[in-house]
């Protein structure tokens, strides 16, 4: 019970921490234009073809309505967590609640993701697939030391 409350927590927390980021972002998740240069990026690096593009295209297209509800609820949640009182008798009762909504909700989200990575994966050859895998890597090790984490997966310290 205690680790699953600790892992709750944690996913709370992550929740939190991202959720200004979510609120700055249009309805849809990101931006218009930066979802479609993705797109172009992802089809320029693994060479897709028009029918592939087509594909992917309508995936992601189907991603967007599936989860739409899902970041909706992902956000009313933080609010809830915000809005309660912390000096409520009842306040940490109310907070282990939102945070298990808030993890359900998080596992139902990174399933859908899986599940629309796999269709994807589905999607290309298996020259692609190496391509797609080193621009994944590439991508990480950019990133690596940026935001909360350093290089490694370590946590700063503060």
């Amino acid at each position: 019970m205690k680790r699953s409350s600790v892992l709750m927590s944690m996913l709370l927390a992550m929740g939190m921490s991202w959720g200004g980021v979510a609120m700055a972002m249009p309805e849809g998740g990101h931006p218009p234009a930066s979802q479609q240069m993705r797109m172009e990026k992802m089809a320029e690096v693994l060479g897709l073809t028009a029918a592939q593009k087509a594909q992917m295209k309508a995936i992601h297209a189907a991603s967007r309505e599936v989860m739409k509800p899902l970041r909706q609820a992902m956000k009313e949640n933080r609010q809830a967590m915000h809005n309660l009182d912390t000096q409520a008798a009842d306040y940490q009762q109310k907070a282990d609640l939102l945070a298990e909504q808030q993890g359900v909700l998080m596992v139902k989200k990174l399933k859908l993701r899986a599940a629309d990575r796999a269709q994807m994966d589905r999607i290309l050859t298996p020259e692609q697939r190496e391509k797609a895998k080193a621009w994944h890597q590439k991508k990480m090790q950019q990133r690596a030391g940026k935001g909360m984490c350093a290089k490694g997966g370590e946590v700063r310290p503060e």
